[in-house]
């Protein structure tokens, strides 16, 4: 042991061996606003590096007037708050390929829209366009199941990990978010009903069902997301100000139908058709390949 401390605590790895020493955990908390970040010139990645790490992140230590904590909860390993320390690797897997190559077209590794933003004039005079990606991943759909886990009733984290990178990589996420749709798959066989409904899709078609909208989806390429003929965006006058609620439509993906097979959606409601004479669907289909939005 002696031997390693002398060798790594001299020379190039003289640094490393410090903040290894120092940290065994690499979990010490930071708070961004730190003196020591403030004398080094700190840019925003490292300032923010360690502000979600676990071993003082609720010391009530005041700095500069303010309170230099990222939660008032102590320290501890029940991440959850269940009163449960669970050790259970049970999980399901999706991939996302971050390739250039993987991250140019809609319908392929669940890509559902492209948003690109012109920024402000920077001082240079120059404008830098940010290409904004969204992807939709349909959670029935998992590529690997790890461990014993059979349905999505008690899951409550998402573990992300990356690998296979050659370099340094920084990720952004406008909105990171878990979407529970009203409508739901009909699972059983339509060509035969019987007096239980029940059972998975026997020919496996692919069948997602997802929403789009016209904030969201507006500047989709290649067809972008327009209001229906006559359909005007309500507006909501409850705030200080007239605001356009968002005005959406129900979106079917299927690929691999067999030729006279059926595919279904349905949703619980308690609303009375009968105060309607008249009930118009807009309709509008592409070609599978384009990606989810292919008929709303």
């Amino acid at each position: 042991m002696q031997r390693i401390e002398n060798f790594y605590s001299s020379g190039q790895a003289a640094p490393g061996y410090g903040l290894a020493n120092n940290d065994p955990g690499n979990d010490d908390f930071a708070y961004y606003r730190g003196s020591n970040y403030d004398q080094s010139n700190a840019g925003i990645l490292e300032r923010y590096m360690k502000y979600n790490n676990a071993e003082g992140n609720s010391n009530t230590q005041q700095i500069n007037g303010i309170s230099a904590f990222a939660t008032n909860q102590p320290d501890v390993e029940d991440i959850n708050r269940d009163q449960t320390l669970s050790k259970t690797e049970a999980y399901y897997q999706y991939r996302i390929s971050m390739r250039q190559q993987d991250l140019q077209k809609v319908g392929e590794n669940y890509i559902t829209d492209f948003r690109e933003i012109l920024s402000e004039e920077q001082p240079d005079g120059t404008r830098v366009t940010t290409r904004w990606i969204q992807f939709k991943v349909p959670i029935f759909t998992p590529e690997k199941k790890v461990g014993p886990v059979s349905d999505f009733r008690s899951i409550r984290f998402i573990r992300m990990f990356m690998k296979d990178w050659g370099e340094t990589v920084v990720l952004r996420f406008a909105r990171l978010e878990l979407v529970r749709g009203e409508w739901r798959r009909y699972n059983a066989d339509l060509d035969n009903l019987g007096d239980e409904l029940g059972g998975d899709d026997p020919d496996n078609t692919l069948f997602d069902v997802s929403a789009v909208s016209v904030e969201q989806n507006g500047n989709r390429d290649p067809i972008p997301y327009k209001l229906p003929p006559g359909i005007d965006r309500q507006v909501l006058f409850g705030t200080t100000a007239a605001t356009q609620q968002n005005e959406q439509s129900l979106s079917l993906r299927v690929c691999g139908l067999k030729d006279g097979a059926a595919r279904a959606v349905f949703r619980n409601i308690n609303f009375d058709m009968r105060n309607y004479n008249n009930l118009k669907m807009f309709a509008h289909a592409e070609d599978g390949r384009v990606g989810p939005g292919g008929s709303a």
